[in-house]
């Protein structure tokens, strides 16, 4: 499990690979490719959906691992020294299953 923040520079793309994984915690492949959705505010409590695209790609060959990938531009509404947070979610099962990436913009 991620403890801290991931550091990303302004302007580049960002690299998050990740697992799905099921009620044991074993990676699995899930219904359809997770998604991911960025939000700006430093805490979850008080976080607004950001419009930046987030792209999910599986990792070739590895069960229920994958990528996800953005653009942090001040275009896509990023800004240096500003906490974000990426959420990551997927469903097994008809059940839903997430985790929250606390992102920084350095």
């Amino acid at each position: 499990m991620l403890t801290g923040s991931v550091d990303i520079l302004l302007g580049a793309t960002a690299y998050i690979p990740f697992d799905s994984w099921n009620a044991t915690l074993v990676p699995t492949a899930p219904d359809s490719t997770p998604t991911g959705t960025l939000y700006t505010g430093p805490n979850l409590a008080a976080a607004t959906a950001m419009g930046a695209s987030v792209t999910v790609t599986a990792i070739t060959g590895l069960t229920g691992r994958y990528v996800a990938s953005w653009a942090a531009t001040a275009a896509n509404g990023f800004a240096a020294g500003t906490m974000y947070h990426l959420r990551l979610a997927w469903v097994i099962s008809s059940t839903t299953r997430e985790v929250w990436v606390p992102i920084r913009i350095g």
